[in-house]
């Protein structure tokens, strides 16, 4: 089993399919918005350390952004103000995102881009320039396409636009800032609420155009099964559990003392292959675990040493995706696998065994979908987190005083979600998958006792409070839900590749170097 692959140097933790913030409950976008189109989004809400540390400067030598048009293509020509808006975005969300590693990165916050190298001849300036060019040939691409097909920025999106120079505003007003002043120390001189409404403009367009593209794919189950034949490895998985004994070797050992140290490490390994099922093969590396303890060792308070170990062994419960490539996979992977096969592999480059047991043979999820409708209401927006809940119970009890149908239910997910994934579609999350949203949603949404019109209010630790609304089980098991993202991310792919192709874009790369490194 190679070293970048072998799931046994995971310590077994299968990988959490939890949302982030940013995708907080957008279930529906597992379905068809993929949303492969720029993230690169309005960078607004800046932390207070960023906004504090930005240094006054002189209009008087601020570059001539706005009067260079560096991007051209057939329906759009961009000045160095709006380019910079979508660099300098980017730039922040990069910051912001890994603020605590900056430093290690090479990247220092207080000197231009332009000054610093990530490699031999190329800046972080040439870096974060690069992304945005191609950010900007889909943007642009996408946009295209839009105004072909008649599609025009409404009513809602110069709301959005207008509610966004708002929020910058408020922020400006905070910080002592005039607008075009606040806009320039979070981007840089020349960009102005003119560029941000711009840029803002373009990529809603674009993302209009991309949810109706996304949209337009449909599939069937045998477009499913054929995908299933054709990459198992993205669908079908075997669960297992292993530990691994390596030989104790000191340094400079010779030919008897390795032969010896490995000797010791393969029988450990036969003897923990001994167990006959996954529950013994539990006890015996509780054990295993327990007398490797060093008693010293201070487990914590709020749990039994017996507690801490048995959260240990489960960690060695892993899942593997389907892989023949080496002598694991061709095993755990066989057809005449079972529940509770086990078997010993050599590693003669670490100098180990691991002993690895079937807790469940290759399989597709085939567990069903959900589907549900949520109302999200955080502190971010009331104030705090009790007035974040009290808004929660008024707006159940105005559902429960009404008519109280799942239509009532969507109606009040328009009106008052903050969930903008799925609050323009009645707050509806379809084919859901269990385990893909935060563990309190997830488990109520998966309680066996669960019935249709079902309505409670959740609290979930990090994202606020959820009135949800059960609907019941959707069309689609889990393992196709994932083909249909597979397949619709493939086509998505593809056209836009044959846009990016029908509306070319040029970049004048004398041009954009005149944007200052900040």
């Amino acid at each position: 089993m190679g070293k970048n692959n072998t799931p046994l140097e995971a310590e077994g933790k299968k990988p959490a399919a939890k949302l982030t913030k940013s995708q907080l409950i957008k279930k529906q976008q597992r379905k068809r918005k993929l949303n492969k189109i720029i993230s690169i989004g309005v960078c607004i809400l800046l932390a207070a350390a960023l906004i504090a540390s930005v240094v006054a400067f002189s209009m008087s030598i601020t570059p001539s952004l706005k009067s260079t048009v560096s991007v051209k293509s057939k329906y759009y020509n961009l000045d160095n103000s709006v380019v910079a808006y979508y660099l300098f975005s980017n730039y922040n969300t990069y910051c912001n995102q890994y603020s605590d590693y900056l430093t290690l990165m090479g990247l220092d916050t207080s000197k231009s881009l332009k000054a610093q190298e990530i490699t031999d001849g190329v800046t972080w300036f040439d870096s974060f320039l690069n992304s945005t060019k191609n950010s900007l040939k889909q943007m642009i691409a996408l946009a295209s396409a839009a105004k072909d097909d008649g599609l025009e920025i409404d009513e809602d999106d110069k709301t959005t636009i207008n509610n966004t120079l708002a929020e910058i505003e408020y922020y400006a007003k905070l910080y002592n800032y005039t607008l075009d002043n606040y806009i320039a120390a979070i981007f840089t001189e020349g960009v102005d609420q003119e560029s941000v409404r711009q840029a803002t403009e373009l990529t809603l367009l674009a993302q209009k155009y991309s949810n109706n593209l996304i949209a337009s794919y449909k599939y069937t189950t045998e477009d499913y099964d054929k995908y299933l034949s054709e990459h198992p490895e993205k669908l079908i998985t075997a669960d297992y559990i292993y530990y691994t004994f390596k030989a104790e070797i000191e340094e400079g050992a010779d030919e008897e003392a390795v032969k010896a140290a490995m000797e010791k490490a393969k029988a450990e390994a036969d003897d923990l292959a001994k167990a006959t099922d996954v529950d013994s093969f539990k006890q015996k590396l509780y054990d295993i675990l327990l007398a490797a303890h060093d008693e010293s060792h201070e487990h914590d308070e709020d749990n039994t040493l017996e507690d801490e170990i048995n959260t240990s062994v489960e960690k060695y419960v892993s899942s593997m995706s389907y892989s023949v490539e080496e002598d694991e996979g061709k095993w755990l992977f066989d057809s005449e696998r079972k529940t509770n096969d086990v078997n010993v592999f050599e590693d003669t480059e670490y100098n180990s065994y691991s002993v690895i047991m079937v807790v469940e043979p290759a399989h597709k999820d085939e567990s069903n979908t959900l589907k549900v409708r949520h109302i999200l209401f955080t502190a971010d927006e009331y104030g705090s987190d009790e007035e974040a809940k009290a808004k929660a119970e008024e707006v159940l009890e105005e559902f429960k005083n009404g008519n109280a149908t799942e239509e009532s239910f969507a109606e009040l997910a328009k009106k008052y979600s903050e969930d903008t994934g799925s609050k323009d579609n009645g707050g509806l999350i379809d084919q859901m998958i269990k385990g893909s949203t935060v563990d309190e949603f997830d488990e109520w949404c998966f309680n066996e006792e669960r019935k249709n019109g079902d309505v409670e209010i959740v609290k979930t630790e990090d994202y606020g409070y959820h009135i949800i609304y059960f609907i019941g089980n959707d069309d689609l098991l889990a393992w196709q839900v994932n083909a249909d993202g597979y397949l619709a991310s493939d086509d998505y792919d593809a056209d836009l590749e044959e846009l990016m192709e029908r509306y070319p874009v040029t970049f004048d790369d004398r041009k954009l170097n005149y944007i200052p490194g900040k």
